[in-house]
This record gives structure tokens, C-alpha cells and sequence, in this order.
């Protein structure tokens, strides 16, 4: 593998989670800090789960997409293989709107939570940006 800074990569998803749109900095930080606590107590899966179930879908869909592209982003500058428990390569395409939550999901389930290594790379990576993004939102507001 690459040097691969995944610190560096963390702090630009949080940058564009908290700067790409408007942003009401308050409303932010609340849905980051539910976020970031779903994900610390029960997972990459419940994480993900719960950002399609805020009620703030404007601000979840911000978090959700920029998580989804670290994960493409590991793809390509990682060389990572998404295999399912198959061993099958998958990838992760679907845009993590609300008409592919099913495939978005299903790619967590099927695919990340497969393999611990990459699933707590994946939770490592996941709670460094939503920290990283918490701090952005706390000095806006």
C-alpha cells in the first residue's frame, strides 16, 4: 500500500462536510455529534443506518456523501478490493441518496462489515472525519 495519509483525507472530508452549501452550524454540529456517537456505540453499519434516518436529511445527506467517497477514495488510492463474504469484488457506485439507500446499505452489510481489518479501517477513518467535522461546526458556531 501507497503512503496514504488517511489523517489528511479525514480532515478534507470534514472541510467539505462543513463548508460545501450553506450552513447553519448548529444544526451541524447536532446531527454530527448523533452521528458520531451511533457510529462509536454501534457501528459503521448503525452509522450510515442512522444518517438516512435523520430527520435533517439536508445536513445528513452532506455527511453521507462524503463518507461514501472516503470509501472510493480507499478504492482507488488504496488499491483496496471491496469483496463481499463471497469473495466477489464489489463496488461502491451507488450514490448514497435516498433512492439507493437499499444498495448503500446492502454494500455496508454485504460488503464492508465482511472483512474486520477493512471494517475498523472504514470505523477508524469514519469517526476521525466526524470528530474533525464536529470541530469545524463547533467554531462556526
Amino acid at each position: 500500500m501507497a503512503n496514504l495519509n488517511l489523517d489528511q483525507w479525514a480532515a478534507q472530508a470534514a472541510q467539505k462536510i462543513v463548508y460545501d452549501g450553506t450552513v447553519d452550524a448548529k444544526k451541524l454540529f447536532n446531527v454530527l455529534n448523533k452521528a458520531l456517537g451511533v457510529l462509536q456505540a454501534q457501528g459503521v453499519y448503525a452509522c450510515m443506518l442512522y444518517l438516512y434516518a435523520e430527520s435533517d436529511q439536508e445536513r445528513a445527506s452532506r455527511i453521507r456523501r462524503a463518507l461514501w467517497d472516503l470509501l472510493q477514495r480507499l478504492e482507488q488510492e488504496a488499491h483496496l478490493k471491496w469483496r463481499n463474504e463471497k469473495g466477489e469484488v464489489q463496488r461502491p457506485q451507488t450514490p448514497p441518496n435516498n433512492k439507493g439507500q437499499r444498495q448503500v446499505l446492502a454494500f455496508f452489510a454485504d460488503v464492508v462489515a465482511s472483512d474486520l481489518d477493512t471494517l475498523l479501517l472504514v470505523r477508524d477513518l469514519y469517526e476521525q472525519t466526524l470528530v474533525y467535522a464536529r470541530y469545524h461546526a463547533k467554531a462556526l458556531g
